[in-house]
């Protein structure tokens, strides 16, 4: 299969994709891979491609969201990777089990731009560790054009979240991400050093 070059790099991170009629094979060990925290990539098609991820990876109330029982899902799974992944009203689908939500069905391309799982820092123990986190909002920019080149360049509306360290009094960052909504920023934080090509100008220092 031609795999599309959005998809390419995640398929480098987390394995090459298994199709919808080998994933109901096995579904069962594939939600426990998702349930103990990895990402298993699904293709229903050349374009609809799903992550079969941990609940972390979702960014909306899961309350909100539509779930299903993992025995009947394996059944439908088709519908939910189609469900998940399409470009109008796609949204998470939540599995459960016994009713306690286990795992999710994302879009792929919702992985793309963020960090590895293992470049990624937690909000929560960044916090413990005394860092303090920032939250600012940038408004849209409108690109502004002169008679002969761009005057302004357009960037759309985003939300920026900075880690700065508790021991440096310079107050330089360890850690920033940029997003669309405020959970995207707080899921996508890695490392300066990880996420700027200017880190070398501020600081080495581990965030811990």
């Amino acid at each position: 299969m031609d795999i599309p070059v959005e998809y390419r790099e995640l398929i480098e991170r987390h394995g090459d994709g298994v199709g919808v009629e080998a994933a109901r094979a096995q579904f069962a060990a594939l939600v426990a891979t998702a349930e103990a925290g990895e990402i298993v990539l699904l293709h229903r098609d050349r374009w609809e491609w799903a992550a079969l991820a941990p609940l972390s990876e979702v960014t909306e109330p899961l309350a909100g969201l539509p779930m299903h029982a993992v025995s009947a899902a394996r059944a439908r799974l088709g519908d939910l990777v189609h469900a998940a992944t399409g470009w109008g009203e796609a949204q998470p689908q939540i599995l459960t089990r016994r009713g306690r939500p286990v795992a999710a069905l994302i879009a792929a391309r919702l992985l793309a731009d963020r960090p590895a799982l293992d470049d990624r820092l937690d909000v929560e123990e960044l916090l413990r560790a005394g860092h303090q986190l920032t939250a600012t909002y940038w408004p849209e920019v409108i690109g502004v054009m002169g008679e002969y080149d761009v005057v302004t360049e357009p960037e759309p509306a985003a939300y920026v979240v900075t880690v700065t360290a508790h021991d440096d009094p310079d107050g330089r960052p360890i850690a920033e991400s940029r997003a669309a909504t405020l959970a995207e920023a707080m899921l996508s934080l890695a490392p300066w050093r990880s996420s700027h090509p200017d880190a070398d100008l501020f600081s080495d220092r581990a965030p811990f």
